[in-house]
């Protein structure tokens, strides 16, 4: 007879682990359950709720899951019960690689409430997972491979794979179709005035051929409602992803992905009043490449078609615009007369229309005449004019208004002074201006008399009397003059004819 371990003596010893032949009898042993009657999990991991636990003891028996409700619009997006997931992973639509790299593609909701594909990056064997647990782990063999990125933006005949590259650029969610669109014309001429035909144009190449260079639209106005930021709107429904909201911050900053490969760049309350902001928003708008840089990688080189428009409640210097800038169209902004809370949501049902008539309309210019397609003077405007005259440096505009000064003084509209005249008087007034006579001659560009001739010196202030004498001398007029200074008669501000009533 067996002697009897004193350790084990009075204890029970554990039953075995029944094997899968004896679960059946097994299964009438009495166990914890939930009150639905579930049976409790003897393991604890953190699940989806749309997971069942596992059955039985959690070792042997396969884990089930619920179907996944396929989107019935395109079979890409499924909706799970408690939303935890948005995207059918199961399904090899959904997947695409590019270059060595594997990517989900899903929907993404930006900052404006638009609705974009993006590239998530994803691993192999998480991609052949989600496969076989959907029963189709062959479908893997069906992911497209591109060779990599590319950005080729075209909205008539758009390729989502150009030269063996995955294109970047995003399809637009709205196809022509005929119809008719007041609101958007309604609101086109409200901003634009005259130049409306000359905003068609610009929408119409943006549409047909988004890679053209095209000027910087700069609206203003000192008044609020006026439909500046409805435009801007307007233009992110058009062009969707392909449109991006931006601050000022974010376009002085040198870490511009958000930008990468748009073709609009749109900002509120614009307030780009250095020279440098000038300088960057110009390299923007008419450079064939740009560097895109993120935080922590290196930077890379991009084809760049960017547009810019910007929108600023200030009218004297929201933009530094350089007297000679020819890339700029500003237009002054009227008052709406008669607010209309619904007036984007209607442009939105018509906008089918609208890329329906680009498709069908004649341009008003029928080919490009400069870089930005338009003719400098037939984008000038009166706001642009008085920028421009607000930027100029200080010692231009103390030359300018002392001249002016003088010709009140005299009562003549025509002055003529040397050189050595012009310094002189400014020396014997306290004016510093050193460089009069390469503002006059360089700047200015006006010209000295060929020759030694008569004029008449208008030099003594006392008596406000003039004397003939001889020299090469500057001829300065009134008009030339107030062309220059801000704030004159020639300095006029958009007419209210076009208010939206």
């Amino acid at each position: 007879m067996k002697s009897i371990n004193p350790l084990l003596a009075g204890q029970v010893m554990p039953a075995p682990r029944p094997s899968p032949a004896s679960e059946e009898v097994a299964s009438d042993t009495p166990a914890t359950k939930k009150p639905s009657g579930r049976q409790m999990m003897d393991v604890s991991v953190s699940r989806f709720p749309d997971q069942e636990p596992p059955c039985g003891d959690g070792h042997n028996q396969p884990r089930r899951r619920k179907t996944i409700k396929k989107n019935a619009g395109d079979g890409e997006i499924a909706l799970r019960q408690h939303g935890y997931r948005a995207i059918n992973f199961g399904d090899w639509r959904n997947y695409v690689q590019i270059g060595c790299t594997l990517y989900l593609r899903h929907p993404a909701l930006d900052t404006s409430g638009h609705w974009t594909i993006a590239l998530q990056p994803w691993s192999t064997s998480q991609m052949r997972r989600d496969l076989l647990d959907a029963g189709l782990s062959r479908d893997a063999e069906l992911i497209p491979r591109y060779l990599g990125m590319g950005n080729y933006p075209s909205h008539t005949h758009y390729q989502e794979c150009v030269g063996g590259k995955y294109n970047m650029y995003c399809p637009l969610m709205h196809k022509p179709k005929a119809g008719e669109w007041p609101t958007i014309e309604k609101m086109l001429r409200h901003i634009f005035g005259a130049q409306y035909e000359q905003a068609l144009d610009y929408l119409e190449i943006l549409y047909r051929h988004p890679t053209q260079n095209l000027p910087i639209i700069l609206l203003v106005s000192k008044e609020r409602q006026t439909g500046k930021t409805t435009f801007l709107n307007f233009l992110k429904e058009v062009f969707g992803g392909n449109a991006t909201f931006v601050t000022n911050e974010a376009l002085r900053s040198n870490f511009n992905a958000e930008r990468a490969g748009k073709l609009l760049i749109l900002c509120d309350e614009a307030m780009q009043s250095k020279k440098d902001d000038s300088e960057r928003l110009k390299a923007l708008s008419t450079a064939k490449t740009t560097h895109i840089e993120f935080k922590g990688k290196d930077r890379y080189e991009i084809d760049n078609f960017a547009k810019i428009v910007l929108c600023s409640n200030n009218i004297v210097d929201p933009v530094y615009i350089d007297p000679e800038e020819v890339r700029y169209w500003v237009r002054e902004v009227p008052h709406i007369a008669q607010d209309d809370p619904q007036m984007l949501e209607a442009m939105k049902r018509e906008i089918p229309a609208f890329l329906f008539s680009l498709l069908s309309r004649p341009l008003s210019v029928p080919v490009a005449l400069t870089r930005m397609w338009f003719r400098p003077e037939d984008l000038a405007t009166p706001a642009l004019a008085r920028i421009k005259r607000l930027c100029r440096p200080t010692v231009e505009l103390d030359l300018a208004e002392f001249l002016l000064d003088a010709m009140d003084h005299f009562g003549v509209d025509q002055l003529e002074y040397t050189n050595s005249d012009l310094q002189a008087l400014l020396k014997a007034h306290g004016r510093d201006i050193r460089d009069a006579h390469r503002i006059v001659c360089k700047v200015w560009g006006v010209s000295r008399a060929a020759n030694k001739l008569a004029y008449d010196l208008y030099g003594d202030w006392m008596d406000k009397t003039s004397r003939r004498t001889y020299g090469r001398y500057y001829t300065f007029t009134r008009t030339f003059l107030e062309g220059l200074v801000p704030g004159s008669d020639a300095c006029t501000t958009t007419s209210n004819t076009n208010k939206i009533d």
